[in-house]
């Protein structure tokens, strides 16, 4: 595989795909409906802690407020990408000697498969979590807020 292409592959995954107008719609649903969800349920952890509640239902709120970090911060880090990609001198690959042009190669090869398998997997992850079962209630605590406070939705 090409280095051009797992470059282009590689920015197409990270920096350019957010630019796009249903991702910029997306991740500003999951701003709006995430952190007060987050919020309301870390004053619940904190009103009445247990520890039971905290190992059931702590993983999943460490996750889901990970992903709102990642959302948060990912307009700041795809401008400081664009930025630095932008005022740096790239020198030509062709201009390297042999060996530094296969240890090139490898290494994009490598970085390409691990965004490639990252990708998959967080599609795979993304859909699982979507799927509803009748375990929810025992591991999404939002899921518990909304039955205990809303329980006719």
């Amino acid at each position: 595989m090409e280095v051009e292409l797992c470059v282009n592959l590689c920015r197409l995954l990270t920096v350019d795909i957010f630019q796009l107008a249903i991702f910029k719609f997306s991740l500003f649903c999951i701003k709006i409906f995430m952190t007060p969800l987050l919020l309301f349920q870390f004053y619940l952890f904190l009103e009445k802690f247990e520890l039971a509640y905290f190992v059931q239902y702590g993983p999943i709120y460490f996750l889901m407020f990970y992903e709102l970090v990642c959302v948060l911060c990912q307009k700041y880090t795809t401008s400081v990408i664009t930025t630095y990609l932008h005022e740096i001198q790239i020198w030509k690959l062709e201009q390297a000697p042999a060996e530094i042009k296969e240890t090139v190669k490898k290494t994009w090869f490598f970085i390409t498969l691990y965004m490639l398998g990252a990708v998959v997997l967080s599609l795979v992850v993304s859909v699982l979590y979507v799927i509803p079962t009748s375990q929810d209630k025992k591991f999404i605590f939002v899921f518990q807020i909304a039955n205990t406070y809303f329980p006719y939705l």
